[in-house]
């Protein structure tokens, strides 16, 4: 289920009509057939790894409204319906100060909705959809039928173990048959992005070919998603996308076991500047996070007992990837204690990036000498702990 499943529970800010400064208003009106009444719409933003719901409304004979204040420029949003019969997928629209949308559509697969706006960005979404169909059409009923099996799982027989076994089998057996689709409508928007506009949404769209270029560089043609950067000039390189990607496009290749760590510099919530040769003498553990990962969350328990236990051997280091106000939010939600850091290096590249952006939660082991010993991703009960017991063996 999505990513706002937890992160609406974290920082969810509900705006049910216009804010007190009208001018920076946005009003988005929504009229769809063939869709259930009572099912909710809501519009998020993304505030790094989390996504915070800013409005949201239930549609009534077709329609709906959603509302809200943006303060300034171009902001792309995201649209949902989070429910049984919805494909879990996010559609963007572009939300600027005054801006007045309208949306209309038929049937279930929202983000086939049509969109009227009047920036030119979000023609440039549209066209970007429509350089992938048919096939991204097909993926949202692969979308559509995960997520029911996902609510049957999890809300519908919570807890029931064998129910859980056998339903995990069936999102197995349907990935085998989303996957290769997936994987073209990725290669279509590619080869779109050649010859397409070069705008806020190339940008954005090609960072997150760049990032997935980081976690699964094998999964796509590493060497057409370097030769886009050609098509970016020094300009757009110094927007907050083109940092980004020319900060990830500079990593040479991933740290993997046997490497010696790198300087790394971190900082705490009062803003103090740290790194781990503070730790000289002891092994690190570094465990990467975000406030809207459920397993980050679930962690939280069991990291202070493993932190407890090798206090005087072992240094647990807890580093979130989330902007400072969800992190700052979360320590306080959670009543986090111990090494509470947020991590980066220069030019924009954060701790995480060196090692291919994996998920979170992720674990780095490092010997007293500095070197990386064992990385692995997830949480599942008990797991962290046996894992540390055996690594300080």
């Amino acid at each position: 289920m999505k990513l706002r499943l937890v992160a609406a529970a974290l920082a969810a800010v509900c705006l049910s009509g216009f804010a007190q400064d009208i001018e920076n208003n946005f009003r988005i009106t929504g009229k769809v057939t063939n869709v259930p009444d009572s099912v909710t719409v809501c519009l998020m933003r993304g505030s790094g790894r989390v996504v915070e719901t800013i409005s949201s409304d239930t549609i009534y004979d077709g329609n709906f409204v959603l509302t809200g204040n943006i303060d300034e420029g171009n902001n792309i949003l995201y649209f949902n319906i989070d429910g049984r019969g919805f494909p879990d997928v996010f559609s963007k629209i572009v939300v600027f100060p005054g801006a007045e949308i309208k949306i209309t559509g038929d049937g279930v697969f929202y983000p086939l909705w049509a969109i009227e706006s009047p920036s030119p960005l979000q023609k440039s979404i549209a066209a970007m959809t429509a350089s992938q169909m048919p096939e991204f059409e097909e993926s949202l009923k692969y979308s559509m039928e995960e997520s029911d099996l996902m609510y049957h799982m999890y809300v519908d027989n919570r807890g029931a173990e064998d129910v859980e076994r056998e339903t995990w089998q069936k999102i197995k057996a349907l990935r085998k048959k989303s996957n290769p689709c997936d994987s073209i409508t990725k290669v279509k928007k590619l080869e779109y992005m050649t010859v397409a506009p070069i705008d806020e949404i190339w940008m954005y769209e090609y960072l997150n070919f760049v990032e997935l270029l980081r976690n699964k560089p094998d999964r796509f043609d590493a060497e057409k998603i370097r030769r886009l950067a050609d098509r970016i000039d020094s300009e757009l390189y110094a927007t907050p996308y083109g940092k980004r990607i020319k900060a990830l496009l500079s990593i040479d290749g991933s740290l993997k076991t046997g490497d010696v760590m790198p300087y790394a510099e971190f900082v705490d919530a009062d803003g103090k500047i740290h790194n781990l040769s503070e730790f000289e003498g002891k092994s690190i553990l570094l465990d990467f996070w975000s406030a809207g990962c459920g397993p980050c969350v679930m962690s939280f328990a069991e990291a202070e007992e493993v932190a407890a236990k090798y206090a005087d051997k072992l240094a647990f280091v807890s580093v979130n990837q989330d902007v400072a106000h969800i992190w700052k939010e979360a320590l306080e939600r959670y009543k986090l204690n111990g090494i509470q850091w947020n991590g980066y290096l220069d030019d924009g590249v954060m701790v995480f990036d060196k090692f291919g952006n994996m998920g979170v939660p992720y674990y780095v082991f490092i010997t007293p000498d500095g070197v990386i010993k064992n990385m692995w991703c997830g949480y599942g009960k008990g797991y962290l702990m046996n894992k540390v017991d055996s690594l300080m063996k």
